[in-house]
C-alpha cells in the first residue's frame, strides 16, 4: 500500500501541574492544620487547519492505498500536579490535613 498525498498538523501537548507540600507541627493545646492543592495541568494544543493546493493527478497503487490523507491531532492534556498535607497536634488536640491533588488538563 501506498500513499500519495499526505498532510498531518499536530498540536503540542499540554504542561504539568505543579506539586505542593505543606506540613505544620503544633504543641501544646492547640488545633494543626495544613492544607494544600497541587497545580493544574494545562490543555493540550489544537491541530491546525490544513490547506492544500494541489494541481494534478494522483495515483495509488496496490491494495489499501489512500489517495489523499489529510491529519489534524490535538495534543494530549498535561498531568495534574500532587499534593501532600501532614499535620501533628499538641495534646488532647486534634490534628487536621487536607490534600487535594491538581485536576489533567
Amino acid at each position: 500500500a501506498r500513499r500519495s498525498v499526505s498532510e498531518t498538523a499536530v498540536g503540542g501537548g499540554g504542561g504539568n501541574g505543579g506539586y505542593s507540600i505543606g506540613a505544620s507541627v503544633m504543641g501544646g493545646l492547640g488545633a494543626a492544620v495544613t492544607a494544600t492543592i497541587g497545580g493544574e495541568g494545562a490543555n493540550g494544543g489544537r491541530g491546525g487547519k490544513i490547506n492544500i493546493d494541489y494541481t494534478g493527478d494522483i495515483a495509488t497503487l496496490g491494495l489499501g492505498s489512500t489517495g489523499v490523507l489529510l491529519q489534524s491531532i490535538s495534543g494530549g492534556g498535561g498531568n495534574g500536579g500532587f499534593s501532600v498535607a501532614a499535620s501533628v497536634g499538641g495534646i488532647g488536640a486534634p490534628a487536621i490535613s487536607v490534600g487535594i491533588g491538581g485536576n489533567g488538563g
